[in-house]
C-alpha cells in the first residue's frame, strides 16, 4: 500500500523571496506581482493582508477576489505574469529530492492556495500527477492583458478536502499513511491532521504543529528513509478486528460451498452446517458491532468537569474564526441557549435534538461535533452512530449556564487540535 506525500508550492517547493512591508510572510508569485505593477498596486494588496488578518473576509477565496480585481486594475500582462511563473526557483533540494523519491512507496501531491500555472510547471519538471491551486488566470490574446480568472477553496482548511480525495484512490490510512510538508499559517490545518509533517523554513505558527523544521529538502530525504511510526494502540486493534473479521468471512465461504456440493443424504449434517453458518454470521456481526465501538471510542474526546468552569486560552468565536467547523446537536430550536449558539458565528451548524426528520449528511464535512446528549431524543442520537466511528466528537452534559457550555466547547477544542492563545 502506497503513501501520499503532500507538499505545499510556494514557499516550499519554489522559494518565496519578495514580502512587502508590513505583510507577515513572503510569497513566490502574489507580492510579486503586486510589485511587478508598481507603488499603487503595492499599497492595495498591502492592504488586502490587513484586512485579512483582521477577519474583514469571510473566506480565503474572497480574499483571492480581491486580490485579482488589482491585477486587473493596473493592467496585468500575459508576459509579465510568465516571466514570474518561469523564473520562481526551486528550494534547496526540491529537484533531487523528487528525483530520488521513491514512487513505489510515496505518491507525490502539490495543494497550494496559488496559482494552477505554477503548480502545472512543478507537476511537468518534478513528475507529479497531482495537484491542486486555487486561482487560474485568462489573458486576452490580442491585447495580452488579464481577461478572466478561475477559483476554487484551496487553501487553510480547503486544502485538507483536496488531499482527502486520494485517500480511497490509494487506501490510504487518513490517521497514518500520508506525510505534508508546508511553510506558512495558511499550512496549520492541514498539517494538524497529517500523521506526519515536515516544515520548511518555517512559520512560527506552523513551526509549533509541524513534528520537525527544516531548511532543506535533503534533510526530508534523510528522515523519509527512517521507519514510518504514525501508528497507534486503535489502529493495532482496528487491524486485529478486520484481520479477524476476514478470515471469518473466508471461513464462511468455505462452508457455503461444501454445503452446495455436498450429496443431500444427510439432514442432521446439512443442519450441523446451517447452524454453524448462522453461528459464524451471528459473530461476523458481533465484530463488526465491536470494530465500531472501538472507532467511536477512538474518536471521542473525554470532557472533563474543569472544562465547563475554566475560562479557555482563546475564545471559542476566534477558535471558529480560524476556520474550524463545528457541529453541534441537541436543545429545541427556540430554547435560548439554541438560539445563542445558532448566532455565534457561520462556522456553528446547530442541529435540533429534538427533530426525528434531522438530516446529518453535511456533518461528514465539519471537523469536530458535540452532543448535548440531555437535551437530544434517542432517535435523533442513534443517526449520529456513523459519523461516532469516523470523526472526532465529546458528549456534552447539562450545565446551566451557557457561558459554562461555550467553556467546555472552547477548552475541549483547544485541547484536541492542540490550538494556542
Amino acid at each position: 500500500m502506497k503513501k501520499l506525500l503532500v507538499c505545499d508550492v510556494e514557499g516550499t517547493i519554489f522559494q518565496a523571496k519578495y514580502k512587502i512591508d508590513g505583510t507577515d510572510y513572503a510569497s513566490t508569485m502574489w507580492q510579486p506581482l503586486a510589485e511587478a505593477l508598481g507603488p499603487a498596486a503595492i499599497e492595495e494588496e498591502l492592504a488586502t493582508h490587513i484586512k485579512w488578518e483582521n477577519k474583514e473576509y469571510d473566506n480565503y477565496i474572497d480574499w483571492v477576489e480581491a486580490t485579482v480585481k488589482i491585477h486587473r486594475k493596473y493592467g496585468l500582462r500575459r508576459d509579465v505574469f510568465y516571466s514570474l511563473i518561469n523564473g520562481a526557483e526551486y528550494v534547496d533540494g526540491v529537484v533531487e529530492f523528487f528525483e530520488n523519491l521513491d514512487r513505489d512507496v510515496y505518491v507525490p501531491v502539490l495543494v497550494s492556495g496559488g496559482f494552477e500555472e505554477l503548480i502545472k510547471r512543478a507537476m511537468i519538471e518534478l513528475n507529479i500527477n497531482y495537484g491542486y491551486g486555487a486561482c487560474e488566470y485568462f489573458f486576452d490574446e490580442h491585447d495580452g492583458k488579464l481577461s478572466g480568472f478561475k477559483l476554487k477553496p484551496c487553501d487553510f482548511e480547503d486544502k485538507y478536502h483536496h488531499v482527502e480525495k486520494l485517500f480511497k484512490r490509494y487506501k490510504v490510512h487518513p490517521k497514518k499513511d500520508w506525510v505534508f510538508v508546508g511553510d506558512g499559517k495558511n499550512d496549520v490545518h492541514i498539517a494538524r491532521r497529517a500523521p506526519l509533517s515536515f516544515g520548511i523554513n518555517t512559520h512560527p505558527e506552523l513551526a509549533k504543529i509541524v513534528s520537525h523544521n527544516f531548511i532543506s529538502f535533503h534533510q526530508i530525504h534523510e528522515e523519509l528513509k527512517k521507519p514510518f511510526s504514525a501508528t497507534s494502540d486503535f489502529i493495532t486493534r482496528e487491524e486485529e478486528l478486520l484481520a479477524e473479521n476476514k478470515a471469518l468471512k473466508a471461513q464462511l465461504k468455505e462452508l457455503k460451498n461444501f454445503l452446495e456440493i455436498m450429496e443431500v443424504g444427510s439432514s442432521k449434517r446439512e443442519e450441523r452446517l446451517s447452524e454453524e453458518i448462522f453461528s459464524l454470521r451471528t459473530t461476523i456481526k458481533a465484530l463488526k458491532h465491536q470494530l465500531n465501538e472501538v472507532k467511536a471510542e477512538y474518536n471521542e474526546i473525554k470532557v472533563l468537569h474543569s472544562d465547563y468552569t475554566t475560562k479557555p486560552a482563546k475564545s471559542l468565536k476566534d477558535i471558529l474564526s480560524d476556520g474550524f467547523k463545528v457541529a453541534f446537536i441537541g436543545f429545541h430550536a427556540d430554547d435560548s441557549q439554541f438560539k445563542y449558539f445558532d448566532t455565534l458565528h457561520d462556522n456553528l451548524k446547530m442541529y435540533s435534538g429534538f427533530n426525528k426528520g434531522v438530516d446529518f449528511k453535511h456533518i461528514k464535512h465539519y471537523d469536530f461535533f458535540f452532543e448535548y446528549i440531555d437535551c437530544m431524543w434517542h432517535t435523533v442520537g442513534f443517526k449520529l452512530d456513523e459519523f461516532r466511528t469516523n470523526m472526532p466528537h465529546s458528549k456534552l452534559c447539562r450545565h446551566g449556564s451557557i457561558d459554562m457550555l461555550e467553556n467546555a466547547i472552547a477548552n475541549i477544542m483547544i485541547r484536541h487540535f492542540v490550538i494556542t492563545g
